[in-house]
């Protein structure tokens, strides 16, 4: 046995059952219930009321499984003994519980005269001195019960009574379950007969040894698969698609689940065991009138009694189905209000001239989401058929973006309830604020509970989140959402677990556990490691080897992601693209064949003669049964007649080069997903992304780089209508030696990508600071040099009409500004390079950060424009042209401010620091500089030509 399998063991106890005076109801619902939560029943045992006939078989099971459930035999009656003989099976004496006393006493009073031993019902406060006191709650949260279910080690003693059984059970199915293991299951609909069946299911049985159950006798056969591993799940599904012809297989969906609904509602209805319980009462007239009704859909249609409300067939009848769309994020609230929608659709006739449309779905998604909630939305679409519309929040950007590419829409459906914490004044039908994108807000939900949602959940067995089986009551995001301590409890082995949503008692603390905004500012840390998109979600997967110093190493986990793929390889077409020495698709294709796997196809395309193990890789390849492409360019896949119908696409670590190219290489990954689509096979289809440590741009990258120094793959990705499924570190295995290790070194070259890099960034700023404004401080200090006549070889000029009028020669008073006159920083010389300088430079700033031009652009025209301007300066004729080479420097200096401020962004916050202290050496540096070339006898115009040099320093 599998040692972290859970295993459990079912005793009935009585001699009723044994003498088919009554039939047993308990052990049906114990098989299903336990199968639900993953364990697995290995035994069903029915003893009569002896107690060494129990404590015999008590002794057997326990020993043998994990759990032991048993059923009757408690009360104060002769016959009850299980107490006594489950202390007997492990050898303790009966003792008095308090607690259990003073609970009968309470519930059995006798005359005051009377001994509080004569009482029989004092019975049932007599157990194994070990045992355990389990009380019960219901899922609206009050008090359910004051007689709790008790248990002793591994055993639990559940009453008879069905009715009492499953409550106790559903209170307490938590325990049961393995927190550390999820169980998954999967029914598909085969449309063949059992017997047509029988070759392929062999198969089947054999390959997938304990997956597979079933089938169930009905027009078309069902198949359950069942596993610990999603993946297995997924490679069973995919046999028997393709033993079996195209259109047989299908998954269960919307009507098989809904019709399952209808007749377990029918049950519960319809059987005396099966009574509501007292907090879902207010859901019986309306089940029951649905199920008189005759029509499967109507039992999903049942709204809060209070409410005369119809509110989900109310807008169905006010809007088209092009005109309606879910806001879901995978919550409870918005899931119970996504069943009520299906079921609402369905019952409405559509006319023969319209076809009737996939539900519209918009998940608007937040920062670090929960990889669960993702999963379920995920999973959801595919078993709805679900028109799913993902789009980055925050909620209102959501919106605007949704209205531009779906403007027909101009309603939508909301899970909010008045007891949420924002919600006032709002009523069912209520259009969004003024400032925001207008679309009607449908409050379907709007009187329900937090005890009607999880009913309506439970009651009728419908699918939500596993988050809200681990104690999340509330969720947002990975980063401000943890389970609700109110739900938290030890374990037998002194764990800190938590119970289920469902068994929360005060509704006030619905939200605790969630702390903090759901978006924030873009310059944090990204984790987008799953990644939404605009409609069909294809899935795609990042691996980032993990490199220390340009050198490899192993772990222990080195092989999981090569055992993923190796062991999903069965019957399907890969295809690689960007090898480099093709050593990844050697390892890939070797480890694919050692296990036995039999692919379809295996495509490597890559640069021939590249390292010096490329032509010993490339046999491997060969050998194994692979096909070797060259120079294919991944960006246009869909060129190549022979790439289509692919399962698993690798992309191996794409990389365009440079020390800035960042933005080249985000085009080159986006480029190559518009590409990959024309070449997968479905929806289903993997793409893999191999990264280096730190480029992916998510949390679990490492090192950690600032989200505008990555790659930023879950931006693109969705950009290109892709699904982040997961990201995996994978490690380069010894004849992996080489084919990229020239992109790391030169990918760890990338300003700010490193810590290693801060001093190296700290400087640089310094530097750019000081050179984008020491040019300005110069031509400022010569202000009065480069406006007076001896600039310009003149030697005398009326200095007042110089600076009332600027073109008056009229000599009114004759001065001397010769070589050898003294200089001065003239207020009026100064207000005009000044003037001059603002005006164009306040235009820069203005208007430069709406151009879409990349930082490296911006540093060579702030290069440029400043050596222009000065050379024009020095070249003058006339004040026409030194006003041209003041506004071009202008220009420069505004333009290199603006981009140098914005590149900040991207690095450590350290350099905005240096930045500003680089401007601040400019002044005093290029005053005295400018003095001291003057000193030397430089004429001005030499001394300003000098300071050529400074901008030019920036380009390099």
């Amino acid at each position: 046995m599998d040692p972290e399998e859970v295993t459990a063991a079912v005793l009935i106890i009585g001699d009723e059952i044994l003498k088919g005076k009554v039939a047993d109801a308990n052990a049906p619902f114990l098989c299903k219930r336990l199968y639900r939560i993953g364990v697995k029943l290995a035994r069903v045992s029915v003893v009569a009321d002896d107690v060494e006939k129990i404590a015999d078989e008590l002794k057997g099971l326990s020993r043998n499984h994990t759990f032991v459930l048993t059923s009757g035999g408690i009360g104060p009656t002769h016959d009850d003994v299980t107490y006594e003989a489950v202390a007997r099976a492990f050898n303790e004496r009966m003792i008095e519980n308090a607690e259990l006393t003073s609970i009968m006493t309470g519930f059995f009073p006798m005359p005051e005269a009377s001994a509080a031993s004569a009482n029989p019902a004092m019975k049932m406060a007599d157990v194994p001195e070990s045992a355990q006191l389990h009380f019960l709650h219901k899922s609206c949260g009050q008090l359910d019960s004051p007689f709790p279910v008790i248990s002793c080690h591994n055993v639990f003693i559940f009453p008879g009574v069905p009715e009492y059984l499953r409550r106790g059970f559903l209170n307490l199915e938590y325990l049961f379950c393995n927190p550390d293991r999820q169980f998954f299951s999967q029914d598909i609909l085969v449309k063949m007969t059992e017997v047509a069946l029988i070759p392929v299911l062999n198969k089947a049985l054999e390959r997938f040894r304990g997956s597979i159950n079933g089938p169930d006798p009905i027009p078309c056969t069902r198949l359950s698969i069942e596993s610990f591993d999603h993946e297995k799940i997924d490679c069973a599904k995919e046999f028997f698609r393709q033993e079996l012809p195209d259109g047989l297989v299908s998954d269960v969906g919307d009507d098989e689940l809904i019709e399952e609904t209808a007749s377990k509602m029918a049950s519960v209805i319809n059987t005396s065991e099966g009574n509501l319980p007292a907090c879902e009462c207010s859901f019986k007239v309306p089940i029951e009138k649905a199920m008189k009704a005759c029509d499967k859909y109507k039992v999903l249609l049942i709204f809060h009694p209070s409410s005369n409300h119809q509110v989900v067939e109310e807008s169905l009848d006010i809007y088209k189905q092009e005109e309606l769309c879910l806001a879901f994020n995978g919550g409870k609230d918005c899931s119970a209000l996504l069943y009520l929608i299906l079921a609402a659709r369905k019952l409405r006739k559509v006319s023969s001239d319209t076809e009737n449309l996939p539900l519209q779905v918009v998940y608007i998604r937040c920062l670090n989401p929960f990889p669960e909630m993702e999963q379920f939305i995920l999973e959801t679409k595919r078993r709805f058929g679900l028109d799913l519309i993902i789009k980055d929040g925050p909620i209102r950007n959501g919106l605007l973006s949704l209205l531009t590419t779906h403007p027909k829409i101009k309603a939508i459906w909301m899970g909010t309830r008045l007891d949420d914490p924002w919600p006032k004044n709002i009523v069912h039908f209520q259009m969004t604020d003024p400032d925001w994108p207008q679309l009607m807000r449908i409050n379907a939900l709007l009187d329900w509970k937090y005890h009607h949602v999880w009913s309506f959940l439970r009651e009728f067995a419908l699918p939500y989140c596993t988050l809200y089986d681990r104690g999340f009551t509330s969720v947002g995001t990975s980063d401000n959402t943890r389970p609700n301590s109110t739900l938290k409890y030890c374990d037998v082995s002194g764990r800190e677990r938590y119970r289920p949503a469902y068994l929360l008692n005060d509704y006030a603390s619905e939200r605790r556990g969630r702390n903090g905004p759901c978006f924030s500012d873009s310059r944090q840390q990204n984790a987008n490691a799953h990644v939404t998109s605009d409609s069909a979600c294809r899935v795609i997967s990042s691996t980032e080897p993990n490199v220390t110093n340009g050198k490899s190493f192993t772990m222990a986990s080195t092989e999981d992601v090569w055992t993923n793929l190796v062991r999903s390889a069965e019957g399907k077409r890969f295809l690689l693209v960007g090898e480099g020495n093709f050593s990844f698709a050697s390892v890939l294709l070797e480890k694919i064949s050692e296990a036995g796997v039999k692919f379809d196809s295996f495509t490597a395309s890559g640069f021939s003669g590249h390292g010096e193990s490329c032509n010993e890789n490339i046999v491997r390849i060969t050998d194994h049964g692979g096909k070797v492409m060259h120079e294919v360019n991944a960006t246009k896949l869909g060129d190549y007649p022979e790439f289509k119908g692919f399962d698993c696409v690798i992309f191996n670590f794409p990389h365009v080069g440079g020390k800035m190219r960042l933005d080249k290489n985000r085009q080159l990954l986006r480029d190559f997903l518009i590409s990959v689509n024309g070449v997968l096979r479905d929806d289903d289809s993997l793409v893999l992304v191999t990264l280096c440590g730190g480029q992916g741009g998510t949390r679990w990258d490492k090192p950690q780089r600032t989200w505008n120094d990555t790659w930023k793959l879950p931006a693109v990705a969705n950009s290109c209508k892709f699904l982040l499924k997961e990201v995996k570190e994978i490690f380069k295995l010894p004849i992996m030696e080489s084919g990229s290790d020239s992109e790391e070194s030169e990918l760890a070259e990338i300003p700010g990508s490193t810590s290693s890099n801060f001093l190296r960034n700290v400087i640089g700023f310094w530097i750019l600071g000081l050179c984008n404004n020491l040019p300005g401080v110069v031509l400022l200090t010569a202000a009065r040099d480069i406006l007076g006549p001896s600039f310009f070889n003149q030697t005398n000029i009326n200095e007042t009409a110089l600076f009332d009028g600027l073109s008056s020669t009229e000599a009114v008073q004759s001065v001397d500004l010769t070589e050898n006159s003294v200089r001065e920083c003239n207020p009026s010389t100064t207000g005009i390079v000044l003037l001059i300088s603002v005006i164009p430079g306040l235009l820069t700033k203005l208007f430069c950060p709406l151009l879409p031009i990349s930082i490296r652009w911006k540093i060579i025209a702030v290069v440029v424009l400043n050596a222009v301007g000065i050379v024009l300066i020095f070249s003058a004729t006339n004040r026409t042209e030194v006003f041209s080479g003041l506004v071009l420097h202008s220009v420069g200096g505004a333009l290199g401010e603006v981009s140098y401020l914005g590149y900040t962004a991207s690095f450590d916050e350290a350099v905005v620091g240096s930045w500003s202290s680089g401007t601040g050496g400019s002044g005093l540096l290029g005053s005295f500089a400018y003095a001291g070339l003057r000193s030397l006898k430089l004429s001005s115009k030499d001394a300003v030509v000098v300071f050529i040099v400074v901008p030019l320093l920036m380009i390099f």
